[in-house]
């Protein structure tokens, strides 16, 4: 009797990158069946010769007016039975009500619902950086051994970062002023995305004024005062790595005799991280779900097709650094397959797309 084959089970990776293609379909045909009414609506249809400017102004205050203590449709059904307006303009101005009102629920469940979704699975991620990052890295010092090792490990590890970074930050700034993708951008546009975004653009601005520049400061605090507000602070995580690296090399100094209760508490806690790790990521094709909707259905396809030159010029530049850069160093320092390689990592380069956060991508690379 011939045995059933066993059921091909979806991996991860192509869960999320379901749940990115669903969320972006889904947001964009929101968006288009309920897309923002235009800015100046009213003085389009002032300069289209449709209403006049008296009726807009009047039409302005109906349309600001909050419910209920003025119900928009009802105000212009007044206009129309005293004749200020006509029934034509009314059903016109009506739609414009209407559609301002369903892109605004759109805006609602975007932020109050998709959003949140997505915020929770990366919470979950960044939950387990700071203890995932701390016990790992000194378990795999204290395994090592050897202190000329370990430096060996980390100058190669340090120079790696330098010239992969450097290679990247060429790459970037090669594409940007050779295609420069902002230039020309639509006023309206550049207003739309300053909106959009002007919440996260005044937060970096800040953490940029906080800081002091690439100084010796910069390597001073490396090594943090008091490692325990380092660890809630993303712009000091690596004091969080310096204090790990210390642990590691006195744990080896000790011998494992004397820290062997250290270490099997540390090997626990990665465990733990590493199965809470698990717990996010069965999320993960719903928030990139929730994630990619939100962004989508406020935006729109007509946005983004208008930073189609900047998405292509962005992604061209990570396609380069991935297959190029990355790719060659894979062939020649380890002697690894690139394909083999960035297949195993799809998951990881998935999460990192849908997610555009390193923190994110931190603990399912470790």
């Amino acid at each position: 009797m011939e045995q059933p084959e066993p059921k091909r089970r979806v991996s991860l990776a192509t869960k999320i990158l379901i749940g990115l293609v669903l969320g972006a379909a889904a947001g964009l045909a929101c968006n288009l069946l309920f897309p923002a009414p235009a800015p100046d609506a009213l003085g389009d249809m002032v300069r289209g010769g449709f209403i006049t400017r008296g009726q807009a102004d009047a039409l302005a205050a109906v349309i600001s007016a909050a419910a209920p203590i003025v119900d928009p449709l009802v105000a212009l059904g007044d206009m129309v039975r005293t004749g200020f307006i006509t029934q034509v303009q009314s059903d016109a101005v009506g739609a414009v009500i209407s559609g301002r009102d369903a892109h605004a629920r759109l805006v609602w469940i975007a932020d109050r619902v998709m959003n949140p979704i997505g915020q929770v699975f990366l919470r979950m991620l960044f939950m387990v950086v700071v203890p995932l990052v701390f016990s790992s890295l000194a378990l795999g010092v204290a395994t090592v051994g050897d202190l000329r090792s370990i430096g060996r490990i980390g100058g190669r590890t340090f120079l790696w970062f330098v010239v992969s970074t450097a290679f990247a930050a060429v790459i970037g700034l090669t594409l940007v002023n050779w295609f420069q993708p902002g230039v020309g951008m639509d006023p309206d546009l550049a207003l739309k995305l300053r909106e959009q975004f002007q919440d996260q653009a005044a937060t970096r601005i800040d953490q940029a004024a906080a800081g002091t520049g690439f100084t010796i400061d910069t390597f001073v605090n490396i090594v943090p005062k008091n490692v325990v507000r380092s660890a809630g602070d993303d712009r000091e995580a690596l004091g969080v790595i310096f204090f790990a690296l210390m642990v590691g090399i006195a744990c080896t100094q000790l011998g494992r005799a004397k820290v062997a209760t250290f270490l099997d508490v540390l090997q626990g806690l990665y465990e733990v991280c590493v199965k809470i790790l698990g717990y996010a990521m069965r999320l993960a094709p719903i928030g990139v779900f929730g994630l990619i909707f939100a962004t989508s259905a406020k935006l729109g396809l007509p946005l983004l097709q208008m930073l189609g030159g900047f998405v292509l010029v962005a992604l061209g530049g990570l396609l380069f650094h991935l297959f190029v850069v990355l790719g060659t160093a894979a062939r020649v320092l380890i002697g690894i397959n690139p394909i083999l390689l960035f297949g195993r990592a799809r998951g990881l380069l998935i999460t990192a797309f849908s997610t555009s956060s390193s923190n994110a991508t931190l603990p399912t690379t470790m």
